[in-house]
């Protein structure tokens, strides 16, 4: 899935019409319609992702030498994301 979504980002980067990304689950369900959406993500500055270093079993304790050679345990962060009041 992570492999996926690099080729698809590296991809889009070749556009450079293409400025702003916004990656969904497919659990994801828009509480707004479409244009509401992109206009609110379009207009903001804000960054909803975020990525630290959780040295706990749901960080890096979930590392796995498997990731290598591509993420070496000394990078890998835990990710977040933050739930839009729009």
């Amino acid at each position: 899935m992570v492999d996926a979504e690099r080729r698809l980002l590296a991809n889009a980067l070749k556009d450079p019409d293409n400025q702003h990304f916004v990656l969904l689950s497919d659990s994801c369900i828009p509480l707004h319609d479409f244009d509401y959406v992109y206009n609110y993500l379009m207009r903001t500055n804000i960054s909803f992702v975020d990525c630290f270093e959780d040295p706990g079993p749901h960080g890096s304790g979930r590392y796995s030498e498997h990731m290598l050679p591509e993420v070496e345990k000394i990078n890998f962060r835990k990710g977040a994301q933050v739930l839009l009041d729009m």
